[in-house]
């Protein structure tokens, strides 16, 4: 079975991104410091500059879009003033990013299953 570091290493970049942004977040609110006017930049732009980093990635690698594209529409949440719909949509990213990747890794070990019983045959 794959377990939960195999996870944690293979998914590790979203991992360290999630909890750097939560540290400034952090930061930001014990500061009392709105990121927003930090940048001197609205946060439809901010979401707008967010997605279209993200649209690459969505051919070159999926699960990076897809919790960009979450994360984005978290934030959207919580500025909108439904935090716990945020805090739901984050959740349902990371259940969805790991039931992705034991798909991958059931399917690539039912592959290489077939290929050792094909090399016994031969």
């Amino acid at each position: 079975m794959f377990t939960s570091d195999e996870i944690i290493n293979r998914n590790s970049h979203f991992y360290i991104m999630a909890v750097l942004l939560s540290f400034c977040k952090l930061f930001f609110s014990w500061n009392n410091v709105n990121d927003t006017n930090l940048l001197q930049v609205d946060m439809p732009t901010i979401m707008f500059i967010t997605e279209m980093i993200a649209v690459p990635l969505s051919i070159i690698n999926p699960s990076a879009w897809f919790a960009i594209f979450m994360t984005s529409l978290s934030n959207l949440c919580i500025i909108t003033g439904l935090p716990t719909l945020g805090v739901a949509v984050i959740a349902f990213m990371f259940v969805t990013i790991f039931y992705n990747d034991i798909r991958k890794w059931k399917k690539s070990k039912r592959d290489a299953e077939l290929l050792e019983k094909e090399a016994q045959f031969i």
